[in-house]
């Protein structure tokens, strides 16, 4: 392993997690004001677009051909992500052992990769109630007319126990319910199982929109800055309410989503009541 991806494994990356259509956006712009470099290219919702291509290849092949831990194909996976890594940040003049990190949700997908490639990374686990975060819009990882989704989904519906062979007559809020209960279960079950717990902050989309500020001292506290560097370093947020569906939303399949999200919504502390 050369010095520079030594580096990187050693290095502490703060990792912003969180299914798409979460409200991840919100997350990444606090962090960033805090003062964490998130990349040298950051799209309009504060994605880490840098990591796009090997995140979604890892992605893609983990859930159609699963590598088996310490194989070839899994080795070959965390020498992509540290080389993904080192070349960031030369790029972008950052020290490793300095405040950096990304945000790309579907990193969600592969948090057991991320963990192995970075073992002292930092996760901030952003979390949204699936009644609300599933009947909105569709997410990629929804949807089975691109790559990354058609693979997701697929694995989605396995997990879930449900035929392939509904997805083209299924929903958008069921696709979306689906794809969020696998995605929930990987990144709970990887982060319960691989990160310590002082390594780990789980944060509510909810709670973060009520008090914005308060989310910011969290990330502030939790990646180690000071009272007073959070407070020099506090971002304006601008939370749009129209975007603020709570858990009690009246859609016609509410309930439907919620009993295929119930289990992995319970370890994020949710409920919900029809």
């Amino acid at each position: 392993m050369s010095d520079a991806h030594q580096a990187v494994k050693d290095a502490q990356p703060i990792v912003l997690i969180g299914r798409g259509g979460g409200g991840t956006r919100l997350l990444s712009q606090m962090t960033a004001g805090l003062g964490v470099f998130l990349g040298n290219e950051l799209n309009v919702s504060f994605d880490s677009v840098e990591w796009v291509t090997p995140i979604y290849d890892i992605a893609i092949e983990t859930c159609t051909a699963p590598a088996a831990t310490g194989s070839p194909a899994a080795a070959q996976h965390l020498h992509t992500l540290r080389a993904c890594a080192v070349d960031i940040l030369a790029a972008g003049g950052q020290d490793p052992g300095g405040l950096w990190g990304w945000k790309l949700p579907e990193t969600t997908v592969i948090v057991p990769q991320i963990a192995a490639a970075f073992p002292h990374a930092r996760f901030v686990h952003l979390a949204r109630h699936p009644v609300a975060s599933c009947c909105r819009r569709s997410h990629m990882t929804s949807r089975a007319n691109n790559r990354l989704g058609a693979a997701v989904l697929a694995a989605a519906y396995a997990y879930c126990g449900r035929p392939w062979s509904r997805h083209e007559s299924d929903s958008v809020p069921l696709h979306n319910a689906i794809s969020w209960a696998f995605q929930a279960n990987i990144a709970v079950t990887a982060l319960e199982n691989s990160v310590a717990g002082e390594r780990q902050l789980l944060l509510r989309y909810e709670d973060l929109c009520a008090e914005p500020d308060n989310a910011q001292h969290q990330i502030g506290a939790f990646i180690g800055l000071s009272s007073a560097e959070i407070e020099a370093r506090l971002t304006p947020i601008d939370i749009d309410p129209a975007r603020l569906n709570d858990q009690s939303d009246t859609h016609p399949e509410a309930a439907a989503v919620w009993d295929i999200c119930a289990e992995q919504a319970r370890r994020l502390g949710y409920q919900w009541h029809a």
